[in-house]
């Protein structure tokens, strides 16, 4: 009697198939769930900062937090800590997703790539211009930049309330559209609303950068090293006056898109 049988191989390589396909299924139910609790806590913020409490909640972005490291201490209020702090690792993370997505994903190709790319451009150009439009020759003016970037924790949230009727190459598009549009407002951000640029913490970052990309070179793979020069490349940046969050777009562009084969 015949019997059919498979290569031994073939499991495996449909297990890292089906991983692959998922990547993305992933990302975008993570977000989700993220996007979920960011809603929420909007919607708290919301009815917090206009009930009687409103002062409460404005003391509470304004309470000043230290950090000393001896080398350097950092004073920042709640908000910039935030702002400056937590999105630069939050970008990070979405910075490696869409790198993995451009060199392995489904924007590998550069066709597949150019239409993502240049709807981000249009969604950040397009608002900019109506807002100019609108209000031309008033005080409102210099917030052009304000409707430039496109919410990636909202974009996420919706996208997955239509995620099982979603195709997975136009949500690999969306997640894509929106990470552009955010990288290129805090690119508008950092060349257009740096109200101070310090060239000797601009010149430690480059220094504590190249270290980086040596030792990355060298083929060093442990993150006992990256995280202190990362910590260290963020300070650096903060300390510049430039916009902290593009320290995590530019340690994400260094960080390996997949595992760092051995050498031997």
């Amino acid at each position: 009697m015949a019997t059919n049988t498979l290569p031994k191989n073939d499991g495996r390589a449909s297990g890292i198939s089906a991983r692959a396909q998922n990547a993305v299924q992933r990302f975008v139910h993570a977000e989700a769930s993220s996007g979920v609790l960011l809603v929420m806590a909007a919607v708290a913020a919301l009815v917090w900062a206009n009930s009687p409490w409103s002062d409460s909640y404005r003391h509470l972005w304004e309470a000043t937090l230290t950090f000393d490291l001896s080398f350097v201490t950092v004073v920042e209020d709640l908000r910039h800590l935030v702002n400056d702090g937590a999105m630069t690792l939050f970008f990070f993370v979405v910075g490696l997703e869409i790198k993995r997505e451009l060199l392995r994903g489904e924007l590998a190709s550069i066709r597949k790539a150019t239409l993502p790319i240049a709807a981000a451009i249009g969604g950040m150009v397009l608002p900019a211009v109506i807002y100019l439009a609108w209000n031309a020759g008033g005080p409102g003016v210099p917030g052009w930049g304000i409707p430039m970037a496109t919410d990636i924790a909202f974009a996420m949230g919706l996208l997955a309330l239509a995620a099982p009727r979603i195709p997975n190459a136009l949500k690999v598009f969306l997640l894509a559209l929106a990470i552009v549009d955010d990288l290129g407002a805090i690119l508008v951000i950092a060349v257009f609303y740096t109200d101070r640029l310090l060239l000797e913490p601009l010149l430690w970052g480059g220094l504590v950068l190249g270290v980086i990309v040596a030792i990355r070179a060298a083929g060093v793979r442990s993150v006992l090293y990256y995280v202190p020069l990362g910590l260290l490349f963020w300070l650096a940046v903060l300390e510049s006056g430039i916009h902290a969050t593009l320290a995590g777009v530019v340690l994400a562009v260094l960080t390996p898109a997949g595992p760092v084969k051995s050498r031997d």
